[in-house]
C-alpha cells in the first residue's frame, strides 16, 4: 500500500514525495514527527494504520504538519479486503 500511495501522491504537481525505501527507513521506529520530516526533507508526513476485523479492512491515515505537528487532515475508510486499491486511491485523493 505505501508504494502505491507514494506513486499516487507524486503525480500531484509541486508536490515532494520521498522514495519507498526513506519512507521505509521508519517503519517499526519510535521516531517524532518533526526528526522524520526533518531527515527526509518534507513539510507534511502521512501516518496511518490498518486493522483487519474478517473481510473488512479499516485504514486510518492523517496528514501532519511537521513543523507544529497538527493533524491538517484525517480520515477513516472502511473497506472490504476486495477494495484495497479503491482506498489507495481515495486516500491520496
Amino acid at each position: 500500500m505505501t508504494e502505491q500511495l507514494i506513486n499516487d501522491l507524486s503525480k500531484i504537481p509541486g508536490s515532494h514525495v520521498p522514495s519507498l525505501t526513506a519512507s521505509l527507513y521508519f517503519n517499526g521506529k519510535q521516531a517524532t514527527i518533526p526528526d522524520v520530516a526533518k531527515t527526509l526533507g518534507v513539510a507534511y508526513v502521512l501516518e496511518g494504520s490498518v486493522r483487519k476485523s474478517g473481510n473488512t479492512l479499516r485504514i486510518a491515515a492523517e496528514l501532519i504538519r511537521a513543523d507544529d505537528g497538527y493533524v491538517i487532515w484525517s480520515n477513516t475508510y472502511d473497506r472490504p479486503t476486495k477494495d484495497v486499491l479503491a482506498i489507495q486511491s481515495d486516500i491520496a485523493m
